[in-house]
């Protein structure tokens, strides 16, 4: 998959579990779903990031998990405000 993905919310990076052996209804269609790296659950709960997308074809899911519109139009009202900024 050529698309990279974004961080999880919480700061760390995320991976792509392949589950296209226990949804193979579709052929040719690959299915997994995106986990924080945090999500351990092995770790202390308080330490642990829950953040997962459910299971579906991997394309949509990839884009789904990249898909952040307020993290985006905040990020361009920062710029704004960056540029007013440095004409004061």
């Amino acid at each position: 998959m050529s698309e990279e993905l974004k961080p999880c919310p919480c700061g760390s990076s995320a991976h792509i579990e392949d589950q296209s052996k226990t949804k193979n209804k579709h052929e040719g269609v690959v299915f997994g779903r995106i986990v924080c790296d945090k999500n351990n659950p092995f770790d202390v709960p308080s330490k642990r990031c829950y953040m997962k997308t459910v299971c579906g074809p991997l394309k949509e899911v990839i884009r789904s998990w990249n898909n952040r519109p307020r993290e985006d139009a905040l990020k361009v009202r920062i710029a704004e405000l960056e540029g007013k900024n440095g004409s004061i």
